[in-house]
């Protein structure tokens, strides 16, 4: 996979790095002969084209594609003592209930899994992550990790009655989170999951982040077809999902709209990045009625797609050509490893690629890097090699399909 004309990667101008590649994916297109540059520490010096530049005295040429490092946009760390634990296809409805009946684990073995779940995605090259919180089980190792995280502190709460409750708990969680990363925020589950009370209480508590740090809002949206179903009928798998929890839904009133549509009305927050995750079941009208709510906030939308959980829980995934056509910005995600095999960016790229073969490398690699880094707010620091930059190096084979971290 290497070929090196000096002796080790360190070898270069300096006590810095100069990396050449058969292609240089600098986060916005592929470079052919170019020569990348970097101090000692990481940090991005030049980006040079040359098309001598695998042949420049003391760099060190790779085969394949050097690009910066992957950003997982949607993940659930603290999940990762479920791997394996939940069988496929169940469909949403199915797979919730799982999960929640599988929340009584030991400590220690909640710690070891999710421990080692970030060592391997920083092994697979992901540099950054947006991870879903509902627990401060992450919260040590997130202090002693190479990976750089932006917490999504989840509030769930559906019954109005239990809003103040619900929204309490996550605030406490949010609080430790808070003290040690700023990149910390309380967002809403999903639609089925969160009432109109709860976003209210949500919407304030982020309109009060303090200091610079930019109100950025993850959700869960349209993972199912019962979740439109239970929004615009009032029936369907989800009424059983509640039944089976002991929730009485006698309050409750179908708007006839879907589940975006219903709440998205909800989540008022301007001048802010909303993450909409997974997107499944979004069709033309729902995708139009987000972009027309997010100009009237000038609010930044950002769609996550992850085939990998898309296809271990519904076996489908969302309309990505849709997505594409509309020009709108994508990102990518692993969610976690109850709902996939492992947290991979590569391979969710991998995915998608089986499904549209003739997806340019250059739009997926851009999901992947800077538009993932834009998403989670990192976008001065990772996702493209601008002078200034320390966003890691990583190696993939030109099929994308084999990943080995450089730096």
């Amino acid at each position: 996979m290497i070929e090196s004309n000096n002796q080790g990667k360190g070898a270069g101008l300096g006590q810095g790095f100069k990396y050449t590649a058969d292609y240089i994916f600098d986060g916005y297109r592929l470079r052919k002969g170019a020569l990348l540059h970097l101090n000692a520490a990481g940090e991005v010096l030049g980006l040079i084209d040359s098309p001598d530049a695998h042949n420049l005295k003391g760099a060190t040429h790779f085969a394949g594609i050097l690009c910066p490092g992957l950003i997982n946009a949607h993940c659930h760390l603290e999940l990762s003592h479920l791997k394996g634990a939940i069988e496929k296809k169940t469909g949403l409805p199915g797979f919730a209930q799982k999960v929640m009946g599988l929340r009584s684990f030991p400590k220690e073995e909640i710690t070891a899994a999710l421990e080692l779940a970030d060592n391997k995605m920083w092994e697979n090259g992901i540099q950054a992550v947006g991870d879903i919180c509902n627990t401060t089980d992450s919260l040590a190792k997130k202090q002693q990790t190479k990976i750089l995280y932006r917490n999504f502190i989840e509030c769930l709460g559906f019954l109005p009655e239990q809003a103040a409750a619900r929204f309490n708990y996550a605030y406490k969680v949010w609080e430790q989170f808070y003290q040690v990363n700023p990149a910390s925020s309380l967002v809403p589950h999903a639609p089925y999951s969160v009432s109109a009370q709860l976003f209210a209480k949500i919407n304030q508590s982020l309109s009060a982040l303090p200091g610079p740090e930019k109100r950025i809002i993850s959700m869960h949206n349209q993972e199912s077809a019962p979740e439109n179903e239970f929004f615009r009928t009032g029936r369907g798998e989800f009424i059983d999902f509640y039944k089976n929890m002991g929730i009485d839904l006698g309050f409750y009133k179908p708007s006839g709209k879907s589940s975006l549509q219903t709440v998205l009305p909800y989540l008022g927050v301007a001048d802010s990045n909303l993450l909409l995750v997974h997107n499944t079941f979004m069709d033309k009208a729902d995708l139009a009625f987000a972009l027309n709510q997010a100009k009237s906030l000038n609010m930044q939308l950002y769609f996550v797609l992850c085939p990998g959980a898309n296809l271990y829980i519904e076996n489908r995934l969302p309309d990505i050509l849709m997505l594409l056509g509309a020009g709108v910005n994508l990102a990518l995600g692993t969610d976690s490893l109850a709902s996939n095999d492992q947290l991979s960016i590569a391979r969710e790229m991998q995915h998608i690629l089986q499904a549209h073969p003739a997806l340019s490398k250059e739009t997926l690699l851009s999901w992947a890097t800077l538009s993932g880094a834009r998403a989670l707010g990192f976008e001065k620091l990772l996702g493209s090699f601008e002078n200034g930059k320390n966003p890691g190096v990583v190696l993939l084979s030109e099929e994308l399909d084999l990943i080995k971290r450089i730096l």
